[in-house]
């Protein structure tokens, strides 16, 4: 996958980042020109404290950090943790310039969702996942071929994170 504007960097052994070009984004309107940084965040291989707190000093003490994606339940819960358990992604805050998304649902992720520490995340749609699961379990038993499906995903932020269609994958 490409991002028009970006090139990857290698900051670890185990994480890439996006150096990208700066552009109007809804906390900073005036942005201005030149390289900014936008972060992919993965849950650390290792899957330890040390590791993530690791990852998150490197992320945040980095120049120009202007974006950040979480990409799994595991590293917003991390990188949560590393921001005052997201109190200091608020405007006017200590990182309350950085933007922030994440995947999947639970509690602190939807919580910083809805007090705007996260600009939005993208949801899986559990229900799909079992009902097609189950669907080409039975395929593959009656001798069909079974292939990759897409089971869905939708975003979601604070102005529809309670909208029926969103509330029911938003699971904690």
């Amino acid at each position: 996958m490409t991002f028009p504007g970006c090139r990857l960097s290698k900051i670890t052994n185990w994480q890439e980042i996006l150096l990208c070009k700066k552009t109007k984004t809804r906390r900073n309107a005036a942005f201005g020109t030149g390289e900014r940084t936008a972060a992919l965040r993965p849950e650390h291989p290792r899957k330890n404290e040390e590791g993530d707190a690791e990852m998150d000093e490197i992320i945040l003490n980095m120049n120009g950090i202007s974006a950040i994606f979480c990409s799994n339940e595991g590293a917003v819960t991390g990188f949560l943790a590393a921001t005052s358990d997201g109190a200091d992604l608020a405007e006017g805050a200590k990182y309350g310039d950085l933007i922030v998304a994440g995947f999947d649902a639970g509690s602190a992720q939807k919580n910083a969702v809805r007090q705007g520490w996260f600009i939005g995340s993208v949801t899986q749609d559990p229900y799909q996942i079992g009902y097609k699961a189950v669907a080409m379990a039975v395929d593959a038993a009656n001798g069909k071929t079974v292939s990759d499906v897409d089971t869905g995903a939708k975003w979601y932020d604070a102005t529809n994170i309670d909208n029926a269609d969103i509330a029911l994958l938003v699971y904690d």
